[in-house]
């Protein structure tokens, strides 16, 4: 398969030494493609602390009879306490610090703590509800084909559309990372590998980042910020 860029430019999609073209946006003379750098992004919550039945004050959940459906989970028996987010059922959480979010331009990442990842996903660029935004792009992974990462973008927060789609094979302790750039378009990568940019979309704002899981799912090292 190729690319073909905006001045008329074709290219195969993966260089001589198989990293995603375009990178960033051109394509890069030559048989080779610059790879883009994985962003540095500030670890916002380790969920290093004891058992609890949410997530916390600086997320945004859906509170139902005491309980959220994503949690602190500690995975340790000792002191101090290695937690996790733990999935008790599908749904999701919003970080909350600042309450408007990130800038035009954010990323955010996980790191994936068990096999349960059909379904992992980060979100970026939420709003319109502190629980239940209403726009945003999801950087979705799915087990399916081989393992690949989807890029979708919701107006109303229940249909999407796929703006890109990167082919990864994501295990456990595996990274995934995301930056939403001020055209609405999203850069992916695994670990410290570029999978691709998406196409632009309508979403170039601000707005707050979070994760959706699955049930069973369990991710750790929460990070992200304006870059």
């Amino acid at each position: 398969a190729g690319f073909t860029s905006g001045v008329g430019a074709t290219a195969p999609n993966h260089d001589v030494d198989n990293d995603a073209r375009p990178a960033a946006g051109p394509i890069d003379r030559g048989a080779d493609q610059v790879p883009r750098p994985v962003p540095a992004l500030s670890v916002l919550d380790t969920f290093n602390r004891a058992n609890a039945n949410s997530l916390g004050a600086n997320w945004s959940q859906t509170i139902t009879s005491g309980s959220a459906s994503i949690r602190v989970l500690d995975v340790t028996t000792g002191t101090p306490s290695t937690g996790v987010a733990n999935a008790n059922s599908a749904g999701s959480a919003y970080w909350n610090v600042t309450p408007a979010g990130f800038g035009a331009k954010q990323g955010a990442s996980f790191t994936l703590a068990n096999t349960t990842i059909n379904g992992d996903s980060l979100v970026l660029k939420a709003t319109g509800g502190a629980t239940a935004p209403i726009s945003y792009i999801r950087v979705q992974y799915q087990s399916t084909g081989g393992g690949q990462v989807l890029v979708q973008t919701t107006s109303n927060g229940t249909a999407f559309g796929t703006i890109g789609t990167f082919a990864g094979a994501f295990a456990t302790g595996d990274v995934l990372t995301a930056v939403a750039n001020a055209d609405g378009s999203v850069d992916v990568w695994r670990n410290g590998n570029y999978l691709g940019r998406s196409a632009t979309s309508t979403l170039t704002g601000n707005g707050r980042i979070g994760m959706q899981l699955p049930s069973g799912a369990r991710v750790d090292n929460f990070a992200g910020g304006s870059l």
